[in-house]
């Protein structure tokens, strides 16, 4: 079973825990940083960047027309990056800067939604470092693109619909945040509409009172975003529509969604290319076995009890609404994705744009692992996470990654000029 609320140490022992934890955070919030910024310039830019970058160089009237015509991503982290050069050139560093700096910055909404889901120390940390040592967050927090931008403000949104969620804080002051957080996250990414429509549905499911001044409050976001839509349509007559750009994106199966989980948890790599090392591809198994056993251990024990002692309410029945908070938030966005990929006529599915689960994710497996009972169960789960951990962040350490194609072109059309 987990473990009790109370805490039963003596006070002596029970401020030393506390300490002990307070150094593992920051040391963990060290992990995260410096695992951002390392290599930060270590490959040229891709495509990708290549076309926010070129965005970024437009007029304010030509970048909107410029990002219209893509279709595919809004213009929010255009309109920042555009900023962002201007305020510090055009450099390697300073561009890649940004998206890691944003990554960064997701940490404040990431305690704070920690905090109001009442998560102890220790689950908080066993979060913070899967997030820390994560390679799939690593790689986009160095790439010039929207999805760290996407990450933090979603984590925003995430952390106000919690607090909306308690009756203690005043709604009509949440919701006035909301509404302009949930205005950028969709103008970020079109995925933030995902969100947006799973704060609806959570609401709908668990508190039906704060749904009509919650979609009231969306009625600015949609009204607001409706120039943008006119814009894409009008790019969109003018083209060869959406299939110009994500027809390519092929229709997810169930091995994509089983791969989009693996993701979250193997520790300091992302495939970037077919150049692959042996414990890379192990990795994703080994990662999702690691941390995703406990997490379907900890929801089988709360079903199980939820059986049992269906009166049971106090803090228990708080920490059981944050666990359903957390598993749904997961799973929902990815379940949402995979049936959209189906039902219109070009799939939408994509790992990166899921980016924004890795943290309802961690947080869930932080209060998996520090439930784990006994506790030498929770002592070996522990043991074999930070082994491999070690492991793989030594091997990355001393693995010296091949140029890839494009930076070799780069060179050469260097060379030819």
């Amino acid at each position: 079973m987990t473990s009790p609320p109370t805490d039963l140490r003596a006070p002596g022992a029970a401020q030393g825990f506390v300490t002990t934890q307070n150094i593992l955070t920051a040391l963990l919030i060290l992990l995260y940083v410096a695992a951002r910024l390392w290599r930060l310039t270590a490959t040229c830019l891709w495509f990708d960047e290549i076309f926010s970058l070129t965005a970024a160089r437009h007029t304010w009237g030509e970048m909107w027309r410029f990002a219209a015509a893509d279709l595919i991503h809004p213009p929010l982290f255009y309109a920042f990056l555009k900023i962002w050069t201007a305020t510090g050139g055009e450099s390697l560093l300073w561009l890649r800067l940004l998206p890691a700096l944003t990554s960064i910055l997701a940490l404040v909404p990431l305690f704070l939604l920690a905090r109001e889901l009442r998560l102890s120390k220790s689950a908080m940390n066993f979060a913070l470092l899967l997030l820390a040592a994560s390679g799939y967050l690593i790689k986009y927090a160095q790439e010039v693109r929207m999805y760290s931008l996407l990450f933090l403000l979603a984590l925003v949104s995430l952390w106000l619909l919690a607090k909306l969620l308690k009756p203690e804080h005043a709604s009509r002051a949440i919701l006035l945040a909301l509404t302009p957080v949930n205005l950028l996250l969709v103008y970020t990414h079109y995925y933030g509409w995902l969100v947006v429509a799973c704060e609806v549905v959570f609401l709908a499911l668990k508190d039906r009172r704060k749904l009509p001044p919650f979609l009231l409050a969306c009625a600015p976001v949609a009204l607001l975003f409706a120039p943008w839509v006119a814009a894409c349509a009008s790019a969109a007559g003018e083209g060869k529509g959406l299939a110009q750009n994500i027809g390519w994106i092929g229709r997810p199966g169930v091995a994509d969604a089983a791969q989009m989980l693996a993701l979250l948890s193997e520790p300091f790599h992302f495939r970037q290319s077919s150049d692959q090392p042996l414990y890379a591809r192990t990795g994703l198994l080994t990662g999702l076995l690691l941390v995703g056993l406990p997490v379907v251990v900890l929801l089988v024990r709360r079903a199980r009890r939820r059986r049992q002692d269906k009166d049971s309410g106090g803090e228990h029945e708080e920490r059981k609404g944050s666990v359903a908070l957390l598993v749904f938030f997961v799973l929902a966005p990815a379940l949402l994705a995979f049936v959209a990929s189906y039902a219109l006529p070009v799939s939408v599915w994509g790992t990166r744009h899921l980016i924004f689960i890795a943290a309802p994710f961690a947080l869930l497996a932080g209060i998996a692992l520090a439930a784990l009972r006994p506790l030498w169960l929770k002592a070996s789960a522990l043991a074999l996470i930070c082994c491999w951990f070690l492991l793989a962040g030594a091997l990355t350490l001393v693995r010296r990654e091949g140029a890839y194609i494009w930076c070799a072109w780069e060179g050469l059309a260097a060379s030819a000029v």
